[in-house]
């Protein structure tokens, strides 16, 4: 689907929000579903916090006459990445943004005593950064 977007839709730098809402739309396909079996179910994703937040209405409109999702649909998923995505790096650059219960479900910290990581097959990671003591809770930092 994405491919068949027009030129213009796609070498605006950062494709992740029309991935993502792509993603959502074909995860509905009976005879499509999910994607990939090996990452998290993309409707489990609904279950994450969502802050509203300011989306030109031409800007919703014009996202979803692209992908054919309706807008009430396109602000959820831009609220939600706005709210718990984490931003992908290759090379020292960033290449996109990851969306994840895992990394959604745990909390901030200044001081984290985790990071979430996006693997080199696109999984979610949460890892250590030092030893956490038992009953600790293990907190990540919502920024870079």
């Amino acid at each position: 689907l994405f491919q068949a977007l027009p030129a213009a839709s796609k070498k605006a730098g950062d494709t992740s929000i029309i991935r993502m809402i792509l993603r959502f739309k074909v995860s509905l396909y009976e005879h499509v579903g999910e994607w990939c079996k090996t990452k998290e179910p993309l409707l489990e994703l609904r279950a994450l916090q969502r802050n509203e937040c300011a989306v030109p209405p031409q800007q919703l409109a014009a996202l979803a006459t692209l992908t054919g999702v309706p807008k009430d649909q396109v602000a959820a998923i831009i609220f939600a990445i706005r709210t718990n995505a984490s931003s992908i790096h290759r090379n020292g650059q960033k290449v996109g943004c990851a969306l994840s219960i895992l990394m959604g479900y745990h909390n901030h910290d200044c001081r984290p005593n985790a990071n979430a990581t996006i693997d080199e097959n696109g999984n979610t990671r949460i890892e250590a950064t030092r030893d956490i003591a038992h009953k600790e809770e293990v907190c990540i930092s919502y920024v870079d």
